[in-house]
């Protein structure tokens, strides 16, 4: 029963929160003031209005992804996310990270049809100060500048290029609490495909072992049943 009452208060509190933060980040005045406030602790020269963040998911280095998330004005705009599979020999979290900015800004400009027509004001990595050089080293590879920030899950610290230590905002400040915001979604986007792409190769391995079930049934079945539990309560017919 103890246990029960806990998982309810876990429960309410975390459904505050977040309307907590849906309401703040409604809040015109409220988040153009944790863009001032990011522009004034990160000195960047204006209010970072364009903010991209990075997140990678993996598994034991198995279906590595990486989402980028992107927010205008405090707000998410979702038309602009992308989903990456990496590709590369290595799939470390740094070397996922180099990839996935690598990819993001390679002929930036002129790629992806026009969505990414300007660079962001802040490029955001979900991570520390590890994660950073290697967002930073591949931006100097594309020959661009950007400002760039990592937010580690730890202590929530936000870890910046050139910098031993990293900056600690309140914890109430309007600043942390849209980075934090900015990192979840990105971490959200991530996890979602890493779990899609998962569950897909386990189902594929599943099936393949059946006789005469082939590439086509199997693509078929996945796009009809979505999941192995599916296939299995489904009649014959």
């Amino acid at each position: 029963d103890k246990r029960s009452l806990m998982e309810t208060a876990v429960e309410n509190c975390e459904r505050s929160l977040m309307k907590d933060r849906l309401e703040k980040s409604a809040d015109i005045t409220v988040r153009t003031q944790a863009l001032n406030d990011l522009q004034e602790v990160l000195e960047l020269p204006g209010p970072p209005l364009r903010i991209e963040c990075i997140d990678i998911s993996t598994l034991a280095g198995k279906e590595t992804v990486g989402s980028l998330v992107v927010f205008e004005d405090g707000l998410a705009k979702k038309s602009d996310y992308r989903k990456f599979i990496i590709k590369g020999e290595r799939k470390d979290d740094l070397s996922s990270v180099y990839e996935v900015v690598s990819r993001r800004f390679k002929d930036s400009p002129e790629h992806d049809n026009g969505r990414f027509s300007y660079q962001p004001s802040l490029l955001v990595i979900d991570g520390a100060a590890g994660q950073v050089k290697a967002a930073e080293t591949a931006l100097r590879d594309c020959g661009i500048s950007i400002p760039v920030v990592g937010l580690a899950k730890r202590l929530e610290e936000v870890w910046v290029v050139g910098q031993s230590e990293p900056i600690i905002f309140p914890r109430n400040s309007h600043a942390l609490h849209l980075l934090q915001r900015v990192r979840d979604e990105a971490h959200r986007v991530a996890i979602g495909h890493h779990r899609k792409r998962r569950n897909a190769t386990s189902l594929k391995s599943s099936l393949s072992g059946i006789p005469g079930v082939g590439p086509i049934t199997i693509k078929s079945l996945l796009s009809t049943f979505g999941s192995l539990k599916n296939i299995r309560a489904a009649s014959v017919s």
